[in-house]
């Protein structure tokens, strides 16, 4: 999950994140979602599929002026 947040932390900076998508990785999947909660505020959902059939969702908010996640909830 920390890659994905990572990853999309990059492409938000870059201001390449698109509204939805899939990160693939070694040991699963996960499908992101990007909703706008304010001009400089965006919240990320992020649902971890791996393939021993484990699911974790996770939800971060980044603010655009700071240029980082400033807070971070998962539920497994």
């Amino acid at each position: 999950m920390l890659c994905s947040i990572k990853q999309a932390e990059s492409m938000m900076i870059a201001d390449r994140l698109p509204t939805t998508g899939t990160i693939n990785f070694k040991n699963g999947t996960v499908i992101f979602n990007k909703t706008s909660l304010s001009e400089n505020m965006e919240e990320i959902t992020f649902t971890l599929k791996l393939k021993s059939g484990e699911k974790a969702i996770g939800t971060g908010r980044y603010d655009k002026q700071l240029g980082r996640m400033v807070k971070w909830i998962e539920r497994n």
